[in-house]
Order: C-alpha cells, then sequence, then structure tokens
C-alpha cells in the first residue's frame, strides 16, 4: 500500500486546531467541577439534602475527571506538536 506523504504545515495546523478547541474545555469543565450548585438548597433535610449532597459529589467527581481527561490529551497534542518541531 502506498503511503501518503504528510504535509508538515497541515499537521501543525491541525494540532493548534485541537488545541483552541480543548483549552477552553479543560476550564470550563474545572470551573463547573467547583461551581456552586444550583441543585442544592438549605431547607432540604433528610434524604432529600443526602441523596443532593451526593450526586453533588459524584457529578463534580465526573467533571473533574472529565478535565482531566482532556487535560492529559491537551498534553499529548502539544507533545505531537513539540515533535514536529
Amino acid at each position: 500500500m502506498p503511503v501518503t506523504p504528510v504535509d508538515p504545515a497541515a499537521l501543525r495546523a491541525a494540532y493548534e486546531r485541537q488545541l483552541a478547541l480543548l483549552l477552553p474545555v479543560v476550564d470550563e469543565l474545572e470551573r463547573e467541577a467547583t461551581a456552586a450548585s444550583p441543585l442544592l438548597s438549605d431547607d432540604w433535610r433528610g434524604p432529600a439534602a443526602a441523596a443532593a449532597d451526593d450526586l453533588l459529589r459524584d457529578l463534580r467527581r465526573g467533571l473533574h475527571e472529565a478535565a482531566t481527561a482532556v487535560d492529559d490529551e491537551v498534553r499529548r497534542v502539544r507533545h505531537r506538536l513539540a515533535e514536529l518541531s
């Protein structure tokens, strides 16, 4: 099978576009993982309050894990960009 040549400038541009798209995602996920939640009310008591606390804790953990995964991809893209230099 013939090997298709890769244009380094096009590859660099693609990596830079990926970074431009991914960096705001990391910031937003981290911000949402620590933001005050409209789900909780100081008026809630008992099982409802406990369930809301559990939900919020799980949500924040999931958002943080997603931010970490996207940040890992940002590092991989930056590494690929550095390899092109």
